[in-house]
């Protein structure tokens, strides 16, 4: 697997956290897997060669969307592809389905959605202008072009330092507190926050610690140390956190990983 980082551009801050490209070339034979963990945000993705499918819980596999969205999530899922293949993504910020789209956030929590499906014709054409595109750098400055086209309002500064706080090993502040800070309730607070990044306040900090540890994961450290440089104090919630948020135990998901570019947090 080719695994590359594109930086958001000065404009897309607080709204992208960063563009991707990945692309992957089965061996003889052989099937591509990937397997989608629970994230924190949302993202969009184009399949510009190749498709990747969802594997389904009673057997078989379901085409993903040649483009399209995929929601923050709780759960995990994986998918197989046979074939060559080639996407890029858009890593979005915790509140920017709102800011950009205008989208309530909760209603595409755990949700693959197609891309001309939420934003009709408009995104129809950004779609076969990105998949049309020579390289990725095209893609990155057609992506660029399109999101600070239809920004509709700038991030909210009281969820953005929420989320913050919220993201900090070691510095979480409590939901009370936040809520105190902000001169609300703490049930106005967490119905805020929910409804612009579309997680509970309390879910929202403990994937963002799951995927701390998911960038520390790739490298030698033991992973008591991985699990404490993550937030985690101790070893029983760490490994609770992998086997609901990956589908298996740190041990395993380090092995599954073996040998891929994968991203350091």
């Amino acid at each position: 697997m080719h695994y590359y980082r594109i930086p958001p551009p000065a404009r897309l801050a607080g709204l992208v956290q960063y563009c991707w490209s990945g692309s992957l070339t089965p061996a003889n034979g052989e099937e591509l897997r990937h397997l989608s963990v629970a994230k924190s945000a949302a993202r969009i993705i184009f399949h510009y060669e190749g498709r990747f499918g969802k594997e389904m819980p009673g057997g078989g596999w379901e085409p993903s969307f040649v483009a399209g969205f995929q929601g923050q999530t709780m759960e995990h899922a994986q998918f197989v592809s046979a074939e060559k293949s080639g996407i890029f993504g858009i890593e979005l910020e915790p509140g920017a389905l709102t800011a950009l789209f205008g989208i309530p956030a909760p209603e595409l929590t755990g949700q693959f959605e197609d891309l001309g499906s939420i934003l009709g014709k408009k995104g129809a054409q950004w779609q076969a202008r990105m998949l049309a595109a020579a390289d990725n750098t095209e893609r990155a400055v057609l992506a660029e072009a399109f999101l600070s086209s239809i920004i509709r309002q700038k991030d909210d500064v009281v969820i953005t330092s929420a989320v913050r706080s919220l993201g900090q090993p070691g510095k979480e502040a409590g939901i009370e507190k936040l809520a105190e800070r902000f001169h609300t309730s703490r049930r106005q607070f967490e119905r805020l926050f929910k409804s612009a990044v579309g997680l509970s306040p309390g879910m929202y900090s403990r994937i963002r610690r799951f995927e701390r540890a998911i960038g520390k994961m790739p490298g030698n450290d033991r992973l008591t140390d991985v699990a404490l440089g993550a937030g985690y104090y101790d070893q029983a919630h760490f490994i609770r956190d992998f086997h609901e948020l990956a589908g298996m135990a740190p041990g395993q998901y380090r092995k599954a990983i073996s040998g891929l570019p994968f991203p350091e947090e």
